[in-house]
Parts: C-alpha cells; sequence; structure tokens
C-alpha cells in the first residue's frame, strides 16, 4: 500500500519512532515500513502531478549529543547508540531508491544584542560567568570599559531564524547544500522538514558574531541546535550538494589526526573526494587551496605513499610547484626514488604556469643533487636548463632573477639572450613595457655579462619592440566596456620611449610613432584623438627634458596635430594640446595650411557639428595668428580662415538646429567675410525642408526673430541702412511665412459695425453644452443673442427639462461651433507673429522695399489694410491682452 505524498513525513516519522523503540539496536533487521515509504516518496518525486506537494529534503535529528568534540571530524563512525542503529538501517534502503544521507546542524536561533554593563557595575552580573565570554573595549579608557553578557537585550529587535548548516557527507567531508533557502523560513514551514520534533526543547547556547555594529557592541546569538540526518533525493535533484569554497581546515583535521583506525573505504573515499576538489580548483590561486594540497602531500610523505603523490601531482595540473612549492618537492625528491617521480617532475617544470617557479625548482634541485652526487638528477637539471627558455611561459617581475641565472648557466649566453630569450618574450609579452625595463636593468647591472656584446642586443630589441607593440591596450587608469568609450592605457607607450632614450636609441622613437599612426587609422577617430591627446603633453615633457630626440617626435606631433584637428568634438578643449603639437613643427603655419584640407574637417561624422567646431577652429587659428610674426604666414592664416569657412557652409546642415545657423552669420560678420552669409541664408531658405511649415515656423522665424540680437553686436541693424542679405532673409521668411503657414486659406473681415462672412473651407461643426446655474445661463443666452451669432455660424438653443417633483428643472445651453471659426480664431496667432516678423524690418515703407512685387498681399493679409494703403485696424491675439478685433469676435 503506497503512501499519499503529503504523507511521506508523518509515515516517516511514525515508522522511525516505532523501529527505534521496539528494536534491539545490537540487532539488524530488514524493514518493509520503511521500503514502503521510500518507494512511495520516489514514486511521488517521479510523478510530474504530485511533485509539488512531495517533499524534496527531509531532516531526521539525532536523539544523542554530538557538539563540542572539538577538532574532531564527525562521521557516521561518531554516532552511537540508537542513532547508529537508524543510519545502519536507512543508509541501504536510501540508496536502493536513489536517496542521499548527509550529517548536518539544525538551528533555531535568535540574532540581537548582548545586554552590557559598565566594567565597574558588572561585579555582580560576572560572579560565577566565565570572564573569556566578555570583551574589554580597547578604545576606551578602563573606567569607560564595557562587559558583554551572555544574555540577549530585548530592548532592541531580535530576529529569529533557521537554518541547516555544516553539511557533510557520512565520512566527514565537507559540502555545500544549494536550493534551500531558510532566509525568510517560519517556524512552521522549518518544522516541516523535521521528521521527529523540533528544537524548542534544546539546551540554547549563546554565542558571539565577529562583526561589530551598534555602538561598537558586537552580534549575539542564542542557537539552539542538533545534529541531524538529511535524506535527499538524488534524482531529480532540485536540492543538490557541492564542494565547498574552502576546505583548508578540513583537510589539516582529516589529515592531522587520520589513524589507522579510519576503514580503508573511508579513507579512500575521502582522499578521492580531496583530490577531486583541488583539481576543480587548480585555476584558484588563494593561498587555501595551496595549503590543501601541502595538506596531502605531507600526508603522502609521512606514509611513504608514492601513489598518492603521484595522484596528487596529476590533480594540481598545470600548477604542480605553484600549489606546492620548491621545498615541498625537493622533500618527495628525497622521500620517493627518482624512476617513480621523474615524469610528473618533468612535466612540471615543463608546463608549470610560473616561470619563475620552473627555474626555481630547477635550481633547487641542480643544488641538491650536487650535495648527494646524484649524477641522474644532475643530468635531468642540466638538459632542462638548455630548454628552459622554449618550454618557458609568461614571465613576471619576480622570475627575471631566474632568466638571468638560466642565461648564465648556457655555453653562449648573449646569443641565447639575442636568439632564444628575446624571440619567445617577443612570442609570449611584446608588449609588456614593465618586463622590457626590468630585464634590461637587470642585464645591464649583471657583471657577469659582456656590457660592450650586450648593447647592441638591447638596442635592436628596443627597435624591434617599437615597430611591433601594440598601442590600444585596455587596462589604463580609466577605461570602459560595453556601450562606453573605451580608454586605452598610454603607459606602455610612454616606457618604450624612455627605454629608447636610457640605451640611446632614438630613431626607435620614430619608429614607435610610424607604429602608433598605423594602429590608429584602425581605431574609432574618436578612440585615435582621445589616444594621442592623452600622449600630446607626456611627449612634450619628455622633448623638453631631451631637447636632442626633438627631431625624432616630430613625427609623431604631426600625426597627434593631424588626428586632434580631424576628430576631436571640441577643438576649444584640445585647444593647449593642439598648439603643443604644431609647435615641435619646423613650419607650424605651412604644416597647419597643409593639414587644412577639403577632405578634413568638413567631412566630419556629425554635420549639425560644423558651425561649432569652425568658431572653435577659428578661435585656434586667430590666437596662432596673433603668435605669428611673419607677415606672409599671418596673410595665408587669413587666408586660411577664409577657406575654413568656406568649406564648412558647403557642408552645413541648417535644419536640425537655428542655433548653428545664428553661429556662423556670426562668424562670417566676425571676420568680415560678408559674401559667405547669403550662401547661408540660401541653404536654409532653399533646402530640402524649406517650404515644410514645422521648419518655417519653429526654425526660419527663430533665426528671424533672433537676428537682431546677433548684427546688434556688430552695430548692425535689420530697419535701418542699407537693404542687405540679412534684411532680404526676413523678407523671404515672411512670404513663406504667409504662404506655407495657413494665411491665405482667409479673406480677413474688415471690422465695421457688423461681422463680415470669412471665405473658408467647409468643416462640420462641434456642439458645447453648457450645464451651469440659471443665471449663468442665463447671461451666456443674453450675450449670444446680441452677438448676432449667426452671421459667424453659430447655432445655439436652449434644452428645457420637465420639472420633476419638488427639485427645480436644469436647462442645458447648447451651442454648435463650425470649425473654420476655430480655424480663424488661430489665424489671429499666426497674424501676429507675422506681424512681429515684419516689424522687424522697420516701418511699412520699408517693409514694402524689402518685399518688392509681394508686399501687397502679405501686407493686406497681415494688417488688413484698405484701399488707400493705411491699417484700419491691426488683428490681435488671443492672449487676453488688449480689447481684440471687435466685441462680437470677443463674443464668439
Amino acid at each position: 500500500m503506497s503512501v499519499h505524498p503529503r504523507d511521506i513525513r508523518t509515515t516517516l516519522q511514525d515508522a522511525l519512532s516505532e523501529f527505534v523503540s521496539k528494536t534491539n539496536p545490537d540487532s539488524l533487521q530488514d524493514s518493509e515500513t520503511l521500503r514502503r515509504i521510500f518507494e512511495s516518496w520516489r514514486e511521488a518525486l517521479l510523478d510530474i502531478n504530485a511533485a509539488s506537494t512531495t517533499p524534496q529534503i527531509l531532516a531526521y535529528l539525532l536523539n544523542e549529543e554530538y557538539e563540542g568534540q572539538g577538532d574532531a571530524i564527525f562521521t557516521s563512525s561518531s554516532l552511537r547508540g540508537k542513532d547508529r542503529f537508524v543510519v545502519s538501517q536507512l543508509l541501504p534502503i536510501a540508496k536502493a531508491y536513489a536517496f542521499d544521507l548527509h550529517f548536518a546542524s539544525a538551528e533555531d536561533y535568535e540574532e540581537g544584542y548582548p545586554v552590557v554593563v559598565p566594567r565597574n557595575k558588572s561585579v555582580d552580573k560576572l560572579e560565577g560567568m566565565d570572564i573569556s565570554a566578555t570583551r574589554e573595549d580597547d578604545e576606551y579608557s578602563d573606567d569607560d570599559s564595557i562587559v558583554e553578557l551572555e544574555e540577549m537585550d530585548r530592548n532592541f529587535d531580535v530576529r529569529r531564524g533557521f537554518r541547516i548548516c555544516n553539511e557533510s557527507n557520512l565520512d566527514g567531508f565537507p559540502m555545500d547544500m544549494t536550493g534551500l533557502n531558510l532566509e525568510k523560513a517560519t517556524e512552521g514551514e522549518f518544522t516541516s522538514l523535521l521528521i521527529n520534533g523540533d528544537l524548542v526543547s534544546r539546551e540554547p547556547v549563546f554565542e558571539f558574531g565577529d562583526i561589530i555594529e551598534l555602538d561598537n557592541i558586537r552580534e549575539a546569538f542564542l542557537i539552539r541546535r542538533q545534529k541531524c540526518l538529511l535524506i535527499s533525493s538524488s534524482t531529480p535533484r532540485k536540492i543538490g550538494f557541492r564542494f565547498p569554497w574552502n576546505l583548508e581546515d578540513y583537510a589539516r583535521k582529516f589529515f592531522g589526526t587520520c589513524t589507522s583506525s579510519v576503514s580503508p573505504e573511508s579513507y579512500e573515499a575521502v582522499i578521492g573526494l580531496v583530490l577531486q576538489w583541488l583539481r576543480k580548483q587548480s585555476q584558484n590561486t588563494s593561498f587555501g587551496v595551496n595549503d590543501v594540497a601541502v595538506c596531502v602531500s605531507k600526508f603522502a610523505l609521512e606514509r611513504n605513499d608514492v601513489q598518492l603523490f603521484l595522484r596528487l601531482l596529476e590533480a594540481c595540473d598545470l600548477r604542480i610547484i605553484t600549489m606546492l612549492g620548491v621545498e615541498e618537492l625537493l622533500a618527495a625528491y628525497r622521500t620517493f626514488t627518482w624512476e617513480d617521480i621523474q615524469s610528473k617532475f618533468t612535466q612540471a617544470v615543463t608546463s608549470d604556469r610560473s616561470t619563475g617557479c620552473r627555474a626555481k625548482l630547477v635550481f633547487a634541485l641542480a643544488d641538491v643533487s650536487s650535495e648527494l652526487d646524484d649524477t641522474a638528477v644532475m643530468s635531468w637539471c642540466k638538459l632542462q636548463n638548455n630548454t628552459f627558455i622554449e618550454n618557458m611561459g609568461e614571465v613576471n617581475d619576480g622570475d627575471i632573477e631566474y632568466l638571468i641565472k638560466s642565461l648564465q648557466l648556457l655555453d653562449n649566453p648573449i646569443e641565447s639572450l639575442a636568439t632564444k630569450l628575446l624571440p619567445k618574450l617577443y612570442e609570449l609579452q611584446l608588449s609588456d613595457s614593465k618586463l622590457w625595463i626590468a630585464l634590461f636593468t637587470r642585464l645591464q647591472d649583471t657583471p657577469f655579462f659582456d656590457q660592450a656584446a650586450l648593447h647592441p642586443v638591447i638596442t635592436d630589441s628596443i627597435r624591434h619592440i617599437a615597430s611591433n607593440i601594440e598601442p590600444f591596450q585596455l587596462g589604463g587608469k580609466d577605461w570602459y566596456v560595453g556601450a562606453s568609450r573605451h580608454r586605452y592605457s598610454v603607459q606602455h607607450i610612454l616606457d618604450i620611449v624612455g627605454l629608447s632614450i636610457k640605451y640611446q636609441v632614438s630613431e626607435a622613437i620614430g619608429v614607435l610613432s610610424q607604429r602608433l599612426w598605423e594602429r590608429s587609422r584602425r581605431q574609432d577617430p574618436s578612440t585615435s584623438a582621445q589616444y594621442y591627446g592623452d600622449l600630446v603633453l607626456k611627449f612634450s615633457e619628455t622633448a623638453t627634458k631631451h631637447p636632442d630626440v626633438q627631431e625624432n617626435m616630430q613625427y609623431f606631433f604631426g600625426h597627434a596635430f593631424q588626428t586632434l584637428l580631424e576628430n576631436s568634438s571640441d577643438v576649444a578643449e584640445c585647444n593647449t594640446k593642439l598648439q603643443t603639437a604644431l609647435q615641435y613643427q619646423s613650419n607650424p603655419v605651412g604644416f597647419f595650411i597643409q593639414c587644412l584640407t577639403p577632405s578634413e574637417d568638413t567631412s566630419r561624422s556629425d554635420p549639425r557639428s560644423g558651425i561649432r567646431l569652425s568658431e572653435s577652429m577659428i578661435k585656434f587659428i586667430r590666437d596662432l595668428r596673433q603668435q605669428t610674426t611673419v607677415i606672409e604666414d599671418t596673410e595665408r592664416l587669413q587666408t586660411a580662415l577664409h577657406l575654413f569657412l568656406t568649406q564648412t557652409i558647403d557642408n552645413f546642415d541648417p535644419t536640425p538646429l537655428a542655433r548653428d545657423v545664428l553661429q556662423g552669420i556670426d562668424l562670417c560678420l566676425m571676420l568680415g567675410v560678408m559674401e559667405e552669409i547669403p550662401r547661408i541664408f540660401n541653404k536654409c531658405l532653399h533646402g530640402p525642408r524649406g517650404d515644410e511649415p514645422d521648419y518655417i515656423e519653429q526654425g526660419l522665424v527663430t533665426i528671424a526673430t533672433s537676428l537682431p540680437g546677433v548684427l546688434s553686436k556688430h552695430g548692425l541693424s535689420l530697419s535701418s541702412g542699407d537693404i542687405g542679405a540679412q534684411a532680404r532673409f526676413v523678407g523671404e521668411v515672411a512670404k513663406k511665412y504667409f504662404k506655407h503657414c495657413q494665411c491665405e486659406q482667409f479673406l480677413v473681415p474688415v471690422f465695421t459695425g457688423k461681422a463680415a462672412r470669412v471665405r473658408l473651407p467647409d468643416s462640420q461643426t462641434s456642439r458645447v453644452e453648457l450645464r451651469h446655474k440659471e443665471q449663468l445661463r442665463v447671461h451666456f443666452e443674453d450675450r449670444l443673442t446680441s452677438a448676432n451669432t449667426g452671421d459667424w455660424g453659430v447655432i445655439w438653443r436652449t434644452v428645457h427639462q420637465k420639472k420633476t417633483g419638488k427639485k427645480k428643472p436644469s436647462h442645458t445651453l447648447q451651442i454648435d461651433l463650425p470649425d473654420t471659426l476655430n480655424i480663424l480664431i488661430r489665424w489671429f496667432v499666426k497674424a501676429a507673429k507675422g506681424q512681429q516678423i515684419m516689424s522687424l524690418l522697420g516701418d511699412m515703407e520699408r517693409q514694402r522695399q524689402v518685399l518688392g512685387d509681394d508686399s501687397e498681399p502679405v501686407l493686406r493679409a497681415l494688417y488688413h489694410v484698405n484701399g488707400t494703403g493705411t491699417s484700419k485696424r491691426p488683428v490681435e491675439d488671443d492672449s487676453g491682452a488688449g480689447d481684440g478685433p471687435s466685441k462680437k469676435a470677443r463674443v464668439a
């Protein structure tokens, strides 16, 4: 008979309780009841419909007390009495139905803060208490020191929690449980995991936490805990167990106390798990991992277990020397026969990730084998040193001394340096400037080497590095990935420049500059500009300190200037860098004009930035012109100014931003190149969007109304003086506004004593309903009646409601407004804007002169001039100012 999924816990509780109470612990017997329960549990977990109500894990609280065992590892051998019997009965049944058993600690705890008292008032409280449980705060004087009592302070919030921790397999190997989150579990949820009871009856233990909080007081825990047996499904597995991150403490305990009392099966199982853990952690460089490896090694050496030692080396993979250390491997050499360990030692010195560790082991073995007169190992060491360079990996600063020592042991050190070591380092770490600085310095400081023969090897190496280095390397002081722009490190470039100067190979700076230029062409233009910008001032400092290399740096400064000029988003921002780069050219003005070609700045990726960049560039040119004393150069710069502005206008798109147009006009006026202003205006008026109403209203009108402010800065005016390009531009804007912005749809009424009809397109009407108090409704009716609204196409009526009961009837005023009337009201606003544009040109006579033949329809529409040419009454806007066009128009 199967067990329902919801009853598995209670059924298992009853079975184990009866099983323990009625069975002799000394006699093992099969339990059909337990088998039936585990069989039902397995079936429920495999049933999709029942899986959600089936427990994934259950915990059996052990009956005996096992806390306080010190450093002893808790295993199945630690069990006593009924607990031993229960586990021995459950283990085969659980395995038969694919369930795993683990040990753990179940804890019901309270978290808060301890009661604290001043030390001088705590004598009574401390009586009978272990003084080690108290803590004197060193930051205070003796009078102000405090004592933390083993008592929870209920004046603060005390949080209750539940957890299952300290998991291990039955052999005591620690594990971390996954998939079970008890952080916010209630007491009921926690108790539902326990097969036999709860922890309330357990004696609480008071513990202090490590965290110092709340006025320098430690956290406190009141914990009720009990060892338990976890029963979880092997498959499907929602609750899992994995290797812990840290195994150091366990390794010290296990290998430090392991004796013959440990069964061979348990011993082999634990060893296998430790080696498996090490294999998974072989990429982890923490000292904790290395300590575990050393624990296993010492254990193998003590037992003279060469097979275990070889298995350990296999688990260390490519970090044998790094993890075990040279001293431990030397101890293994002294303990085991060379034939047994030679192959693994060869693997270590040819594949360990640390080049320094490889060399250190070879040198140490050479010394020890020489003392022992072990010719086989001495020959092996010599062979490894001869092939050391070709097998070596990446090198860091600490490995340099071993590279030098390895060279010294070779027959021809200088030749080996040039033909073996340096090419290998080019292959591995060519752009690692810190390595080259350390290596060359160490070679130069070693008396063993012939410095006369060494110097050309170093200089040739610097030339090679300069011509092949990768300039754009991530990892500078500030660098970003993802959507943000990268900022690359420039320090390695500066280091190579420093090496070139130190070893008097200044031509390498020119080679480096060429390499930098080639690689920058492959980068985003803004990235190249940022990179050169970071280098310019640093190179200038070097050139100032070492004038003899300025000629070699000229190539760099030329490319830096060209890159910054072409690609900087704001020339003004990098003005100093541009001037710095240009000063190192033999002919600064000529070089600058050469860079300022039609294919350069005017072809920028963002056409909207053209005018703004022109303004910045012109400021730069003007500054340069002020510094120039040669008249011919001054004239050439003036020509360059004109050329630059002309090119910018040719490529300028005026439609997106009116501000750029105004800046362009301002620049032309400032430079006195008046002939360029009509070109800007033509681009604005006759561009692809020149006749679009939105562009006219938001772009052209904005430019026109802002133009007087720009002109006034240069002593000019639209409303007086000769009619120039500026006034004609405003007139053209007025015409476009009249033609394209719904202005010529109307025959604007002439207001006499009566409202005249207007010619408007037919449209439907819209209804407005007003439900107000009677007094207000009557007021609207009177005004509508007196306004002759029928002339405007307005129809209104009052809908009367019948009286119901004692309540006074509520009447509704319905007003039907034609859309043509709404259009007319909007026209009043547009007409006011048109008047504003025309008023920029001055009086009516000047307006007619500017508009020419088109003046009459525009002026008649905007000002309602009569046949005599005089204005009867201007149209006013609906802003509420003034009396408006007429009383009838206002009412309408």
